[in-house]
């Protein structure tokens, strides 16, 4: 019995991987619906510094960007400071770009802190969070199903077994995703 959950668990983790494929591609994430929900949650937490120093050479850089990138992308790009403790700066869709306040106190020149935006903008035009949040949406989906079929033919200790492997599988996935993102925004 052992020995055919395992099996059952392995078809089913593998089946996890190739069954996202066949469903639809990029079945669409409303990218303005979470980029409004992260403003309002960055807003109500306090994160969000509207009277940052830091603006006039942020919005100087990333208005150029901003423009090179808007035939490229269906919404408005814009920048934003957040607190934060550390160098960094992400894009959520929706067009938003936030960048942490002490990257702005970091960066030596104006082409360090527009590689950063050059960077977070290539994300946002190729649609790297939505496409990665409709990936996830896939997955949980098919390996809720897969769980369940698991249980059925394979019994709870198939069902576990299904659990844990379909969770390394789209582990692994998003580390070979994550690598291949990075450098195609960089490009």
């Amino acid at each position: 019995m052992q020995r055919s959950a395992f099996v059952s668990s392995l078809i089913a983790t593998v089946g996890v991987t190739q069954l996202t494929h066949v469903l639809p591609a990029f079945a669409g994430i409303d990218e303005a619906g979470v980029g409004h929900e992260v403003f309002a949650q960055l807003r109500e937490d306090g994160d969000l510094l509207f009277d940052s120093p830091y603006y006039e050479h942020l919005n100087e850089i990333g208005s150029v960007i901003a423009q090179t990138a808007a035939s490229r992308y269906p919404y408005p790009i814009r920048y934003y400071i957040v607190r934060g403790d550390s160098a960094n700066a992400f894009s959520v869709p929706g067009g938003n770009i936030y960048v942490n306040e002490p990257l702005l106190q970091m960066a030596k020149n104006r082409d360090e802190l527009a590689g950063v935006l050059a960077h977070e903008t290539g994300h946002m035009v190729l649609h790297h969070v939505a496409k990665h949040m409709d990936s996830l949406q896939k997955k949980s989906t098919v390996a809720s199903i897969g769980s369940i079929l698991a249980q059925v033919f394979a019994g709870p200790l198939g069902g576990a077994a299904f659990d844990y492997g379909s969770q390394y599988a789209v582990a692994s996935s998003d580390m070979a995703t994550s690598r291949h993102i990075e450098a195609q925004a960089d490009e």
